[in-house]
């Protein structure tokens, strides 16, 4: 709920904010259960609502995404449900997603990284 509240954008203004918390729950993703996974997946998409978040979790795309294919073969639809909303996030414009800022910037990296994750998704 942090995350969408109007202010929690000026917290993520300070040098290397946030990125303890995103270890908490890349933590409590590996170890979680299937309902933890998708309490995570569901922040992770909070990030992208202002733009200090959206800037902070942009730059952490690789280990974002690292993180969350590691589930990409659940039988859990809710899971498939969240890395699709997540990837969503990344590869369009809607919601002010920084994978445009990616593509503009030609990070190959990246655009191989996110196409190769959407191809897994069922």
């Amino acid at each position: 709920m942090f995350l969408l509240h109007p202010r929690a954008h000026d917290y993520f203004k300070k040098t290397g904010a946030g990125l303890s918390e995103l270890n908490s729950l890349f933590e409590r993703f590996k170890n979680g259960n299937d309902n933890i996974k998708i309490l995570v997946l569901r922040v992770i998409n909070n990030y992208f609502y202002y733009e200090y978040p959206r800037v902070f979790i942009g730059g952490r795309r690789e280990s974002v995404l690292n993180t969350i294919s590691s589930v990409m073969d659940s039988e859990n639809k809710n899971i498939r449900s969240g890395i699709s909303s997540v990837l969503y996030k990344y590869i369009s414009n809607i919601n002010f997603s920084y994978s445009i800022i990616f593509f503009d910037k030609n990070d190959k990296e990246a655009s191989i990284q996110l196409i190769s994750l959407l191809n897994e998704v069922r």
